[in-house]
């Protein structure tokens, strides 16, 4: 670890399903503080033998990825460009790269978009705090549209010739 070093003492990692800032690195361990403020002792072997993502090794830059589903029949062009609006009105959010936004799918109950986005990141909390203010944001620019975010839905298909459905209509009192 220390002549290698893949990680140095205030990098953010990833490892094991677990995720924290290495604070120090000595000869048999490396300790860790996850956003849970716990302290992770963690032989420096335990490390070496698994994949470790960096997310900071050489700068602070990180790209986030969000998915957002909106209705069938959402105008997809506005709703793009209500989404890059959001995007703007975060200073935390990085001018360049520039974010990107795709279409990324026809879903099963939404119109998927796919956003990406690039931000300084010093703390594991803040890609957490950016993406939960970035989703504030996109709720409000959408309300304020008409545009709906999508939520399950299911047609149900009725075969009356095979099996004979008896309609009533009631009257409410």
């Amino acid at each position: 670890m220390l002549i290698e070093q893949p990680i140095l003492p205030g990098d953010i990692i990833e490892f094991a399903n677990t995720r924290g800032t290495v604070r120090r690195i000595g000869a048999r361990s490396t300790h860790i503080l996850t956003p849970e403020n716990l302290d992770l002792v963690v032989p420096n072997s335990a490390l070496l033998e698994n994949s470790i993502t960096n997310w900071t090794l050489r700068d602070n830059s990180v790209r986030r990825t969000m998915r957002v589903g909106v209705a069938y029949g959402s105008p997809t062009r506005q709703v793009e460009k209500l989404l890059y609006q959001s995007l703007n009105e975060d200073e935390r959010i990085l001018k360049n790269p520039p974010p990107s936004i795709f279409f990324a799918d026809f879903g099963n109950s939404a119109l998927q978009l796919e956003i990406r986005f690039w931000m300084q990141m010093r703390q594991l909390t803040e890609a957490w705090i950016v993406e939960s203010e970035l989703r504030h944001r996109i709720d409000e620019n959408f309300r304020k549209e008409g545009i709906v975010i999508a939520f399950p839905q299911r047609d149900i298909h009725l075969h009356p010739a095979e099996h004979p459905l008896k309609v009533e209509v009631i009257k409410s009192t």
